[in-house]
């Protein structure tokens, strides 16, 4: 997004990532040194959603990954973001 800044941690579960934890706003909100400040805190949110996260749970759990059906009953090709 032009004018806009990020910052996002991974939530690892076991040897893999099971999801993320962002924050996101435009540049006049988010300047970088807030960006620095929220990271340990973004941090630690990833660790404790990756305590009590589901042993079992995958992407597709959620339906990603996963060909959605259209009503003709034919899968649905992804969408392509730009």
């Amino acid at each position: 997004m032009a004018g806009g800044r990020a910052v996002a941690v991974p939530v690892i579960r076991g040897d893999g990532v099971v999801g993320s934890v962002a924050v996101s706003g435009p540049t006049f909100r988010v300047p970088v040194h807030k960006l620095h400040r929220m990271a340990p805190r973004l941090k630690r949110a990833a660790a404790e959603l990756a305590a009590v996260w589901p042993h079992e749970v995958t992407a597709r759990d959620f339906g990603l990954g996963v060909r959605v059906r259209t009503d003709n009953g034919r899968p649905r090709a992804p969408r392509r973001h730009a």
